[in-house]
């Protein structure tokens, strides 16, 4: 069990090391944005962090999450001016 503990935590670290670059976010605010799109998609944080890896590595996103963690980026990132209301959502592609 201590080794999935360890593979699940790198696979979330990870991801959160694909959202920081492009985000252009603190690894904290990297670490929101996977905690926040979990409950939001009804997915365990790690099954979160899978397909964003894929994604950087030029895979495509399952429909249900795609638009998830761009839009929290979008919310939590600094190019959103303060105490502007949230973008709106993408449609899927």
């Amino acid at each position: 069990m201590a080794s999935h503990a360890v593979a699940s935590h790198a696979v979330v670290d990870r991801a959160i090391g694909a959202i920081v670059g492009p985000g252009r976010m603190t690894p904290e605010g990297g670490r929101t944005v996977l905690k926040e799109v979990s409950p939001h998609t009804d997915i365990e944080l790690r099954d979160v962090a899978e397909p964003i890896l894929l994604r950087g590595r030029g895979g495509r996103m399952p429909d249900g999450i795609r638009a998830e963690p761009e839009d929290a980026v979008d919310r939590h990132g600094p190019t959103r001016t303060p105490g502007a209301p949230p973008p709106e959502r993408r449609p899927p592609e």
